[in-house]
């Protein structure tokens, strides 16, 4: 009798182990499944939104000349990159993007929101600090302005090389444009050059804001790379 009921114990403790076993084996190839077709459908709706190749042309170097709708469509595109990689601290690029399209779609503040969501991945990328600066130029607010071109000019370029070089956003948007690495380089030595200036500028007018009329310089632009 005790070697029934310990064989009864037995094979009910195996019963139980095997089903827990088979209940987590296809617990986890839901949540596989599931994984799966999320990231698929990210895609899907990535592809969805790829901008032409000459509208990401056009936008990367007159943006101000494109119509609304031609931003938008690139806007949606990087913002929904931005969203995708949020949790990806090696891929803030998409919401830099997506920040210097909203500044061309004249929404300054959501254009200074998203480069702060991409300052919390990188905070070693020139031109987002460079942007921040020329919104905050052209909005007439000169220190905090200055401030930027500051943070700016205290990183090494060898950092914001490798931020483009490095990142797949930056990385597919050479490769689609058919950008030469030296094309960073050249952007980033005048950008740097150029914001030396930019911050004496700045931390003048921060003084005297009425000298504005005399620099002859109403607006910064902003740039990608």
């Amino acid at each position: 009798m005790d070697g029934l009921s310990a064989q009864k114990i037995a094979l009910i403790v195996r019963d139980f182990l095997f089903t827990r076993i088979v209940l987590f084996l296809v617990i986890s190839l839901l949540f596989f499944y599931l994984a799966v077709n999320r990231h698929v459908l990210k895609l899907k709706t990535l592809n969805y939104y790829m901008p032409d190749i000459e509208d990401l042309r056009m936008f990367t170097k007159k943006p101000s000349e494109m119509d609304r709708e031609q931003l938008k469509k690139i806007l949606v595109y990087y913002k929904n990159t931005c969203h995708f990689t949020a949790n990806d601290p090696e891929e803030p690029a998409p919401c830099s993007i997506a920040a210097y399209g909203y500044y061309y779609l004249g929404n300054t503040r959501q254009a200074l929101n998203y480069y702060q969501r991409a300052l919390k991945g990188n905070q070693y990328f020139f031109w987002t600090y460079f942007n921040m600066g020329a919104i905050y130029y052209n909005e007439g607010n000169y220190e905090q302005a200055a401030q930027e071109f500051k943070h700016a000019l205290e990183l090494t370029p060898e950092k914001s090389l490798m931020f483009l070089f490095l990142t797949k956003t930056y990385k597919d948007l050479a490769f689609t444009l058919r950008l030469a690495k030296e094309e960073y380089i050249v952007g980033l030595k005048n950008g740097y050059d150029h914001t030396k200036e930019l911050q004496k500028l700045c931390q003048l007018l921060s003084r005297q804001p009425e000298l504005k009329s005399q620099t002859g310089l109403e607006e910064i632009k902003l740039r990608i790379f």
